[in-house]
């Protein structure tokens, strides 16, 4: 897998999740904040969760000191704030990608290469 192929993946994804914010501005916080919409979920738990992974995943790929974040268990952030905490990551894998090679994009982890687990991610 090439590089720019997995930056383009990231490069959507976080359009998309920028896009999705802006849509929200102004949302009822009674919306944002309902659960058991989705299983346990609701609109802000699923996008706080998505954040989750997006986190975790950089630290299980490029190892961080310390226990993976949960930011699911904590209370749930507001849009604005959680929009800040997805910008701040972005920054995270900005210059996390300044490191990459096809070489290292094909290395395993868990005998799966890492694009596919950043391929994931982008699903999630």
């Amino acid at each position: 897998m090439q590089v720019t192929v997995v930056r383009f993946l990231l490069d959507y994804d976080e359009w998309a999740t920028r896009r999705l914010f802006r849509v929200m501005d102004g949302l009822d916080p009674e919306v944002w904040s309902r659960s058991h919409v989705i299983d346990e979920r609701g609109l802000g738990g699923i996008l706080v969760h998505q954040f989750g992974a997006l986190v975790r995943w950089r630290h299980r790929l490029f190892p961080v000191e310390g226990e993976l974040p949960r930011p699911e268990v904590g209370p749930l952030p507001t849009l604005e704030q959680l929009a800040q905490m997805f910008d701040a990551e972005r920054k995270h894998y900005a210059d996390w990608q300044l490191a990459w090679t096809d070489e290292t994009l094909n290395r395993r982890w868990q005998d799966v290469p890492t694009w596919q687990w950043l391929a994931h991610v982008v699903n999630h």
